[in-house]
């Protein structure tokens, strides 16, 4: 019992300043511990019922941690929210103002709309960019990639297209994008990408782009944020830090020696094996696997 009630004393004494926040995001770590505070106030749910009715045990306890908790989660969360506004991109500079591949990443039709007018009026100031546009999912008439470039053919940029219909996901968008350029001979030569996704997804889109693209000798990576102000910024953050959780701890796609490099090979076959949107696809087996 002594455990459980230092246990909810800390969760009840834990503060997130917007200080606090920085220098978590400054190291890289605030994205897990933004997933420890979560999974902690799940796991003070799961052990309540267990403990209630114990002599000389404080039940106010548990109220008092995950309220404290809910609001220590949304200070994440609002912190997310600011810093992506004041800043137009994180990541590599080079990347950000010169850069040779830009990927523009697919979502659901609502968010896309606006995605992808913010990054047409982006890209247009880089016409000899490569441009990337990722996106299987969508609809029986087309895909992401396909309703992107119907989008960009309209706004009449100069920029050299190539579409990938097959991510399901962010994680398939890195890989699947360093198939198709390495498919075109264009892999080993790239130094530069800028990924453009909405302003809530970018911290996640570069933590793959970046993992994923380090083997190539790509040294450069960035990712500017679109605003895609019909949604809510606080619930679509919290969704996609939890899902990059997910998938680093559960499918151990990224469980890498120190110092090793990705093997796409192996990526692929991990995805097919453990990742429930890619299960069963043995077209990308067949069109992939070497």
């Amino acid at each position: 019992m002594i455990y459980y009630e230092t246990f909810l004393h800390e969760m009840k004494e834990t503060r997130i300043s917007e200080e606090i926040a920085r220098g978590y995001l400054e190291q890289g770590i605030l994205d897990d511990i933004y997933c420890k505070l979560f999974c902690d106030g799940e796991e003070a749910k799961r052990i309540r019922p267990l403990i209630q009715g114990i002599k000389g045990f404080n039940e106010s306890l548990f109220d008092e941690a995950l309220s404290n908790l809910k609001i220590q989660l949304n200070n994440i969360l609002v912190f997310y929210e600011n810093y992506f506004m004041n800043h137009p991109f994180i990541g590599d500079r080079e990347a950000y103002i010169n850069p040779e591949i830009v990927v523009v990443l697919g979502a659901a039709r609502s968010i896309l709309s606006l995605r992808i007018k913010g990054a047409i009026e982006y890209i247009s100031a880089f016409p000899e960019a490569k441009l990337v546009l990722s996106g299987g999912g969508f609809s029986t008439r087309g895909t992401e990639g396909d309703f992107m470039y119907e989008e960009v053919r309209k706004a009449e940029l100069k920029n050299e297209i190539l579409i990938e219909r097959d991510s399901m996901d962010t994680l398939g968008n890195a890989l699947f994008v360093r198939f198709l350029l390495k498919h075109e001979n264009l892999l080993s030569g790239i130094s530069r990408i800028l990924i453009v996704t909405s302003r809530f997804h970018i911290l996640r889109a570069l933590y793959y782009f970046r993992t994923v693209f380090r083997s190539s000798g790509c040294t450069s990576v960035a990712a500017k944020g679109i605003s895609t102000i019909n949604h809510s910024l606080l619930q679509q953050s919290a969704h996609e830090i939890m899902t990059q959780h997910l998938s680093v701890s559960t499918l151990g796609i990224f469980d890498l020696p120190e110092g090793a490099l990705m093997d796409e090979q192996d990526m692929l076959l991990k995805l097919f094996q453990k990742h429930k949107l890619y299960q069963n696809r043995y077209d990308l087996l067949r069109k992939y696997l070497r």
